[in-house]
């Protein structure tokens, strides 16, 4: 039977002599409150913090420090940190901004938001939000900081098309400026009702709210919408997207971010979608950003 005191013990074991296989082996088959357990367990039985005894056992091996810190990070801490370093870069990283906020589900949009003071000397999320942003963009993310979408799963299909209908009559064009109607409807819409919106609207005009987005707008409000409601609509696809864009760039940090924030929530889709577009299975082009055990780690995370 596997329990947190075998695990902790078994990690011991295999980080004195440095059996880096064991340790992935245990680690990769484990969720984050799993590991959490083991993490206070190896505390309380050895006085030692298991992250920094696998980081001495996993030295020098590239990438694995990064892993190994990943795994274990708070997941809500994780995307505050991710969150401001995004802000705070030389350049504001938009698309990770975006990407955090949209995915969330409401109830952990508002633990980022009471967390992020407390991590960072009483910076208040919003605000850095607002110092990075403008306009449409602006009003969009800070909607989201509110929390109000809906969890609803049986949306009312009249009032979908009733959405749907306003969509349609106010026209793209409008919806890149202070268009309140807009921004209610995606960011306080459930992803059942987004889903049903979005296809109502496709079949009343000939083309999908990307098409749409991408045919009449530009500049940086038609990339932020693009992303926005690619993230809405099929977040599997986006994600595989993007683990193809950092992977062809080699941004490990990215594609190690990536894979841990949606092991536990839609990395099989993600793979599906990887290979049905990229002709390829997720796992085998890993090998072109990582190799030794830092690609036996994450292809193990990934499921070969």
């Amino acid at each position: 039977m596997i329990t947190p005191e075998k695990d902790a013990e078994n990690l011991r074991n295999a980080s004195i002599i440095k059996k880096e296989v064991a340790i992935i082996d245990i680690l990769s088959q484990r969720n984050y409150q799993q590991r959490s357990i083991i993490l206070s367990t190896f505390k309380k039985t050895y006085n030692k913090d298991l992250v920094v005894e696998l980081q001495k056992c996993l030295v020098g091996k590239n990438n694995c420090d990064e892993l190994i810190t990943s795994l274990f990070a708070n997941p809500i801490e994780y995307d505050c940190q991710t969150l401001r370093n995004a802000i705070k870069g030389i350049t504001s990283d938009l698309e990770t901004i975006t990407e955090i906020l949209t995915t969330r589900p409401s109830f952990l949009v508002k633990q980022i938001v009471k967390k992020y003071p407390e991590l960072f000397k009483g910076k208040e999320l919003a605000k850095d939000l607002e110092s990075c942003t403008s306009g449409m963009i602006r009003k969009v993310l800070i909607s989201l900081l509110e929390s109000n979408r809906s969890e609803n799963n049986s949306p009312n299909l009249e009032d979908c098309q009733e959405k749907a209908e306003k969509l349609k009559h106010e026209g793209v064009k409008r919806w890149e400026g202070n268009n309140s109607f807009f921004i209610k409807v995606f960011t306080t819409s459930s992803p059942m009702e987004i889903a049903y919106i979005s296809r109502l609207y496709h079949k009343m005009m000939g083309f999908t709210i990307l098409q749409g987005i991408n045919n009449e707008l530009s500049g940086d409000v038609k990339k932020f919408l693009t992303t926005f409601i690619f993230l809405l609509v099929s977040p599997s696809e986006y994600f595989a997207t993007k683990l193809n864009k950092a992977i062809n760039g080699k941004n490990e940090k990215t594609i190690i971010r990536l894979i841990i924030s949606r092991h536990e929530i839609d990395l099989q889709q993600i793979k599906q979608y990887y290979s049905e577009m990229y002709g390829n299975e997720l796992a085998k082009d890993l090998k072109n950003s990582f190799t030794g055990e830092s690609y036996n780690f994450i292809s193990k995370l990934v499921g070969v």
